[in-house]
């Protein structure tokens, strides 16, 4: 056996981590390697709950289970837990600390007989998770409680409201030739995601916490609680998480350039995301993307101001976009749109959309991925149109989808 401890500090009062943190449905939100986790036991979490998780292993996915064996709030949570042959006992403590918390974990890991000789290996993997863990977790609950991701609104509240979501490198002042155009008509919003614009001072989110910020700009900010959402990329991403989300909170959704199934080049495009994002803010690089986009002096600024962590994981979990069960389902309007080059994301697009109730998947010939940068004036007349249901531009193509592709995205649903 090995033991595996550490402390951080958040700053969030105790009773507040606690609760967070002592119901398990709320991990995956910050543990990247846990893709759900329910609840097994009735009534509320305390002593003797029991969970059912389902962690991320490679290419697999293998179930965990955790039972608490001590519940103690909001000073101290103990557990046991069962993971392909691995045991871990140990417990979480939450200490006052100025006006935050000093969680501490301490667990004691017992691997699969298969590898007990493989203690120290197994020591050093598992103090490192925790420390990402734990770090997301502080990340999560400190951007959320912070109220500090900025918007760019325009047009009155009460107005039908539609929620703008950028793409990796971007900000919400992409979208401002869209919202001048629609202010006498809708309230925008455009937030700058944590990372970008002028929310770069805020860590990245997960994809899946970045879609609860999301949806707590639209309790908060909406008046009816419920908005049109129009993503790019990595906006688009998120809003294909709120659609399974937060299913109620979205009327609409037009996603751009998001495609839901992984594709051969996948890893050589993150390998290359990965070697350029620490060399983000220098000439060459954001020279490079602006020319692979065509973007404008606003759009060469917000590149230089984005965090190189931010966009290095937007791509990354970008990429990684599952579709999922509850968007499958989803009755409002959805409009998906590619470029005619996104090879990728086309197909997705077209079997997603040939198995929603109201979905349609739309193409713009001649472009690819980020078309909006060098055809503007197209993408807000497609947006404008979609909204106000006029007829969609006459320069869109529908897809068609092939049923190799559906299959494919039948099989890979729900597998986040």
């Amino acid at each position: 056996m090995t033991v595996v401890r550490g402390d951080v500090l958040i700053a969030r009062p105790p009773a507040e981590v606690f609760d967070f943190v002592a119901d398990s449905r709320h991990e995956p939100l910050f543990n990247p390697r846990m893709t759900s986790c329910e609840l097994l036991t009735v009534g509320p979490v305390g002593n003797g709950s029991r969970f059912r998780a389902i962690m991320r292993s490679a290419r697999r996915r293998l179930p965990m289970t955790v039972e608490y064996t001590t519940f103690d709030r909001p000073r101290l949570l103990a557990s046991h837990s069962e993971f392909v042959g691995a045991r871990v006992d140990g417990q979480l403590s939450f200490e006052p600390e100025g006006s935050g918390t000093r969680m501490r974990w301490h667990w004691i890991v017992t691997p699969p007989v298969g590898l007990r000789r493989l203690d120290r290996v197994v020591g050093l993997i598992g103090q490192r998770q925790e420390r990402r863990i734990w770090r997301s977790l502080k990340e999560f609950l400190e951007v959320t409680a912070s109220g500090s991701v900025y918007v760019h609104e325009t047009g009155q509240p009460g107005l039908p409201a539609v929620v703008f979501l950028q793409g990796a490198g971007a900000s919400g002042d992409m979208w401002r030739g869209h919202m001048a155009e629609l202010s006498s008509q809708f309230h925008c919003l455009a937030l700058d995601l944590p990372g970008f614009g002028r929310s770069n001072h805020l860590p990245p989110l997960s994809r899946l916490a970045t879609a609860e910020l999301v949806a707590d700009v639209i309790r908060g900010r909406v008046p009816a609680g419920r908005a049109r959402v129009v993503g790019l990329s990595w906006g688009g991403a998120i809003t294909h998480t709120l659609l399974d989300r937060h299913p109620e909170l979205v009327d609409g959704a037009l996603i751009d350039g998001a495609g839901v199934l992984s594709w051969r080049g996948d890893k050589l495009v993150l390998l290359g995301i990965g070697a350029v994002s620490p060399f983000l803010h220098t000439r060459a690089v954001t020279g490079l993307f602006s020319r692979m986009i065509g973007l404008d002096a606003v759009g060469r600024a917000d590149l230089e101001a984005s965090a190189p962590r931010a966009f290095r994981r937007a791509f990354m979990e970008g990429f990684k976009t599952p579709a999922l069960p509850v968007e499958l389902k989803a009755s409002c309007p959805v409009l998906l749109v590619a470029g005619e080059k996104e090879a990728h994301v086309r197909p997705a697009n077209a079997a997603l959309a040939s198995m929603m109730p109201n979905a349609i998947a739309l193409f713009v010939p001649g472009v690819g991925h980020g078309w909006m940068a060098r055809q503007s004036e197209l993408h807000i007349r497609m947006v404008e149109a979609w909204l106000t249901g006029r007829p969609l531009p006459s320069e869109l193509h529908e897809e068609v989808p092939f049923p190799t592709v559906t299959e494919r995205l039948l099989r890979h649903t729900g597998d986040d």
